[in-house]
């Protein structure tokens, strides 16, 4: 699955104008128990404040919420429904066993968001490193982290966590073992459960709204070596050029009352700040 956490709204140097984006990070997520638990890596997630997941080859954003994070750089996800196609969490004794030059393939949404299915590269694993976790020769790169790792049997192996930027060809996954022995614990503790009761609230209703608008908005990166993603300003330049329609305005502004985040009134600040933008430069 797609993740896209939104991190913050800031406004950045484009050119010659600061304009107000949202600043999102993006990684991968795999579907381990058909109630809708996701696992990915904490890195991607931790500093959200808007979470969301498409499911391969869907448009449509699942809001999603923070269950639990661990000191290992993963975290499990909860959204809303049922998740029929799952990649099953084994038990800590019966994990596959993995092996140095074993064949292992790498799922995730690497470099480019907007993809609608994941890639696949291909590779072994290399060594298992003094750290414990796996070095793998697949090729991994920006997005795909949190993703699966699994052999030729499409048993999972690992979570792809993190890649080497000075070493071409060279990542890291964490082994599935160390998250299926804390699975216990943390299904028995109820963080689960509670993370599915938030999902399904009302307020969440306006959360999926405002992801949803968040995926309309982030564009490629803008290349400036902010880590940023551009918003689209289109729509507010011809809102001031009177040629558009208000009626993003007039949504934010109705869902700011809803939203106890504070995201809609982030949105709203950073859309009436492109606005101005806009009509200063048609003055």
């Amino acid at each position: 699955m797609r993740v896209i956490a939104l991190n913050s709204v800031a406004a950045v140097q484009v050119g010659s104008e600061m304009i107000a984006v949202p600043l999102v990070s993006h990684g991968t997520g795999v579907v381990i128990d058909p109630t809708g638990v996701i696992l990915t890596a904490r890195h991607v997630v931790e500093r959200n404040l808007l979470l969301a997941v498409w499911k391969p080859g869907s448009s449509e954003p699942l809001v999603a919420t923070v269950a639990h994070q661990a000191e290992e750089d993963y975290a499990l996800l909860v959204v809303p429904g049922e998740s029929p196609d799952f990649l099953p969490l084994p038990a800590a004794d019966a994990a596959p066993a993995a092996s140095t030059r074993m064949r292992v393939f790498a799922f995730g949404y690497p470099e480019d968001l907007f993809e609608e299915f994941p890639a696949a590269t291909e590779g072994i694993i290399s060594r298992q490193s003094v750290t414990g976790l796996y070095q793998i020769s697949a090729a991994v790169n920006p997005g795909n982290s949190g993703g699966p790792l699994v052999d030729e049997h499409d048993r999972l192996l690992g979570v792809v966590i993190l890649r080497r930027r000075d070493a071409e060809g060279m990542g890291y996954a964490l082994p599935i073992e160390t998250v299926a022995a804390a699975y216990p614990a943390i299904r028995d503790s109820g963080v689960l459960e509670e993370a599915r009761q938030r999902v399904t609230s009302a307020d969440w209703t306006v959360q999926a709204e405002l992801a949803a608008m968040n995926a309309r908005w982030a564009v490629a990166d803008s290349g400036d070596g902010t880590g940023g993603w551009i918003q689209t300003i289109g729509e507010a330049c011809g809102v001031a050029a009177g040629a558009g329609t208000a009626a993003t305005t007039e949504r934010l502004e109705a869902l700011v009352p809803q939203d106890p985040t504070g995201v809609a009134a982030l949105f709203l600040a950073a859309y009436h700040w492109n606005v101005a933008i806009c009509d200063a430069h048609q003055v």
